[in-house]
């Protein structure tokens, strides 16, 4: 078995620990309700407090799944170099990468990925830090089968890529800082089973309020028709909450971690590696 393959089922178990994590920590016992009647309109406000996810293995779980994933990649582009040039140079094999960029230049304007991939020399040769330069030593063929599934491509919505998240999350998580998770509601869950003096849901505006939870965190305000209107009512309300990335992650601030994650994983698993496999 190649490196690449050994790096992605590596990520693969990272994946599978940030689920179990995900799951254990959502169904445990991390966060508490409470509600009251507003005397206005007589709907049940319903408020969440929740702990937070710890670094330690959250944070350390994401960091290792990004580093085996971009790792691989680059693992991946030496085979590439090696199946076509035979015998490598050691100059082309210190500069083997897979290559990701975006569509921004440094001035923040869009159309440029295209010119950083194919930059050259007065000579006509691959410059360095330019994506022929990072593949040189690929056959034809895989270079343009990797240019074209580059980011770039997609223009302004380069940043949705699977691939430049993967950049920019290891690129934060090597040489910045550790990503944190955080709670977050994307609903509620409501149980009439457990819930007490409830005939039925009431005329007016169910409001479900998603967003990060913290400490007595609205997250449901709900119209109820009681059986008796002289006792108070008590429904069974529990937020859907999710681990999602912290605020201020770029372009995934409070996105699920185990569905970008994933995406990332399937992605380069499921259409990066098999378009270049037929050049290993």
């Amino acid at each position: 078995m190649v490196s690449h393959e050994l790096k992605f089922r590596r990520a693969f178990r990272h994946l599978k620990d940030i689920d179990d994590l995900t799951k254990g920590w959502v169904n445990g016992e991390h966060h508490t309700t409470r509600q009251e009647t507003d005397p206005g309109d007589g709907r049940v406000v319903v408020y969440a407090t929740a702990e937070q996810p710890p670094e330690d293995p959250f944070s350390l779980e994401i960091g290792e799944f990004l580093q085996s994933m971009r790792s691989g990649l680059d693992n991946l582009a030496y085979s590439l170099a090696r199946a076509f040039t035979d015998p490598l140079p050691d100059d082309v094999a210190e500069s083997c990468e897979f290559p990701i960029f975006g569509d921004r230049n440094r001035k923040g304007n869009l159309g440029g990925g295209s010119r950083r991939f194919h930059r050259t020399t007065r000579a006509g040769d691959p410059k360095r830090g330019s994506g022929l330069y990072k593949v040189r030593g690929w056959a034809p063929g895989a270079q343009a089968v990797v240019e074209g599934l580059l980011p770039y491509h997609r223009g302004d919505a380069y940043e949705r890529s699977p691939l430049w998240i993967l950049h920019e999350l290891d690129n934060i998580n090597r040489h910045r800082l550790l990503h944190t998770a955080f709670a977050y509601g994307g609903g509620f869950i409501f149980d009439p089973l457990k819930s007490h003096n409830l005939a039925d849901i009431g005329t007016g505006v169910m409001e479900s309020i998603g967003g990060p939870i913290t400490t007595d965190t609205l997250i449901a305000r709900i119209p109820l028709q009681p059986v008796d209107p002289e006792l108070e009512v008590h429904i069974e309300v529990q937020p859907a909450l999710d681990v999602v990335f912290a605020a201020g992650t770029p372009i995934v601030e409070h996105e699920s971690v185990y569905k970008t994650l994933l995406d990332i994983y399937v992605h380069v698993v499921g259409t990066v590696v098999p378009a270049l496999t037929p050049f290993l």
